[in-house]
């Protein structure tokens, strides 16, 4: 386990925590795993506009750009829930 990352549930700081972490951690980490929606479209936007297919990582929520992401190769898959 290399980070785990909290409270990011705004767009831009899980934004930003993606990409610090991936500045910080990127050659390092061999798998992610999102809980978050919010978090998870940040990974799937890092992953597709840097090209990297080699991090496997299971997402969160049926976003179109988490979805586009797995379909790409971008995200080994996904888990869709109903919070209510």
């Amino acid at each position: 386990l290399i980070q785990v990352i909290t409270d990011i549930d705004p767009p831009e700081l899980a934004q930003n925590a993606v990409a610090n972490l991936l500045a910080a951690k990127g050659s390092e980490i061999n798998g992610v795993v999102s809980t978050a929606y919010n978090t998870s479209v940040a990974w799937a936007n890092a992953m597709i506009n840097a090209d990297n297919t080699s991090i496997p990582s299971v997402l969160t929520d049926t976003d179109p750009i988490v979805i586009e992401a797995v379909k790409d190769g971008y995200a080994t898959g996904f888990m869709a829930s109903n919070a209510y």
